[in-house]
This record gives structure tokens, sequence and C-alpha cells, in this order.
């Protein structure tokens, strides 16, 4: 069975393959991936290893993309199928390019997220306005208020 917060299924082959294309692309070791993610040595190699099915949680592989600078989420749909891993045969600027095109697609995810609190935050202050001053609009109450 898995959790929300645990992984025991999927596409482990594509995850481990994508961290190792992008270590690669990197130039970092598995030492630094272990050192940058502040996920154990022993975590790291076994999930390199593919070879045995345990948990993994959540946290555990946004660490892993974080550090090896993906989007939080993007080893998580490598593993869902929801996002194919890095063909090994790309070129360095195709490659970058993609890494771009992932990052401003979860900026603007996040940004998308903090406008529509904003405008939730906007709609909120205008009920309570007119709850106070009634149905008159803002430009209303003020023209009928000026000295």
């Amino acid at each position: 069975m898995q959790s929300a917060d645990e992984w025991t299924t999927g596409n482990w082959d594509a995850v481990v393959q994508a961290i190792k294309d992008r270590l690669a692309h990197l130039g970092i070791t598995v030492d630094d991936l272990i050192e940058r993610s502040g996920v154990g040595r022993f975590t790291v190699r076994e999930i390199l290893a593919n070879n045995k099915k345990r948990r993994r949680r959540t946290s555990t592989l946004v660490k892993l993309a974080t550090a090896l600078e993906f989007p939080a989420n993007h080893l998580i749909m490598i593993l869902q199928g929801k996002l194919p891993p890095v063909p090994p045969d790309q070129t360095p600027f195709e490659r970058n390019l993609v890494d771009q095109l992932l990052n401003i697609a979860s900026g603007t995810h996040a940004e998308v997220i903090d406008t529509h609190a904003e405008i939730r935050e906007m709609h909120r202050e205008l009920r309570e306005f007119m709850r106070q001053f009634g149905n008159t609009s803002p430009n209303e109450h003020l023209k009928r208020h000026r000295p």
C-alpha cells in the first residue's frame, strides 16, 4: 500500500536514470548529492542501486530533486510516469532549455497560487467593506465623503 507521503511502486528505473544523468550533467558525485541533499548515504546508494523495494518518503525525493537543481516534484513526477526522464542523448543546450522551462513552469505555478491568495484576500476585504458600507462601491463611498 502506498500513502501520499511514501512510495514503494512506480518507475524507479526512470528515477535512477534521471538522477544519474543529472549527476553527470551537473558534474557532481554521489557524495556531493548526499551532502547537498542531506539524505543519508545508505538511502541514496540504495535508491541508485534500485535493488530493494522499500518505502521512500516524498520528502526524500524532494530533497534529492532540489539538490539536483530540478523542480521539487520532478522525481515524483518521473516516478509516477507523468514526466519522461531526460534522454541521455540530449545535448547540453537542449537539457538546459528543458531545465529552464521546468523551472519557469514551477515558478509560474507558485505565482498563480500567490496571486490566487491575493485575490481571495482582496475579495474578503471587499466583502468586509460592503458589510460596513452597504452596496456602495469604494469609489462612490469616497465621492460622498470627500471634503
